[in-house]
């Protein structure tokens, strides 16, 4: 069930990054005109961005079932910042508005996740016009931790 759950956000991830990559396009026609490095810089990053995403989610992924989950994490992290430096190179050698776009592309995934899981479920779960900012203590985790013993009361009183 959590796998069919994940498969399904991953799409959403990939669908809303291609989708900002397609509105990111076409805010650059309107400030440069057609760029075919631009185009090519912007599709480039997006791949490598999705790449760098299902790396992350594999090395995440090791690093939970594997007792050196650290290592795993840090293995990952260096080859995705390899990743990351090797094609933003390539496509800087090529020319500086494929450099940007590229740099732009690696964004386009990380906006999807802050959209998916942020700004999406947020906005359509809880309606805020009745929430006070200063109604804080309200919710049921600091009910339980006021209905919990002190840790230390029970050794200085």
């Amino acid at each position: 069930m959590i796998k069919i759950k994940s498969q399904t956000t991953t799409t959403d991830i990939y669908k809303y990054g291609l989708l900002i990559a397609g509105i990111i396009e076409l805010g650059s026609l309107l400030f440069i005109g057609w760029d075919p490095l631009f185009a090519y810089g912007l599709v480039l990053g997006t791949c490598v961005a999705i790449g760098n995403y299902n790396i992350h989610v594999f090395s995440a992924s090791l690093s939970i079932t594997f007792s050196r989950g650290f290592i795993m994490t840090m293995l990952g992290y260096i080859i995705r910042l390899m990743i990351y430096g090797g094609f933003f190179l390539v496509s800087y050698n090529t020319g500086i508005t494929s450099g940007i776009a590229t740099l732009l592309g690696y964004l386009t995934v990380k906006i999807a996740i802050i959209y998916v899981y942020g700004v999406k479920p947020g906005f359509r779960s809880k309606r805020y016009d009745a929430t006070m900012l200063n109604d804080l203590d309200s919710d049921p985790w600091s009910a339980e931790r006021t209905n919990k013993p002190s840790r230390f009361g029970r050794h200085f009183t």
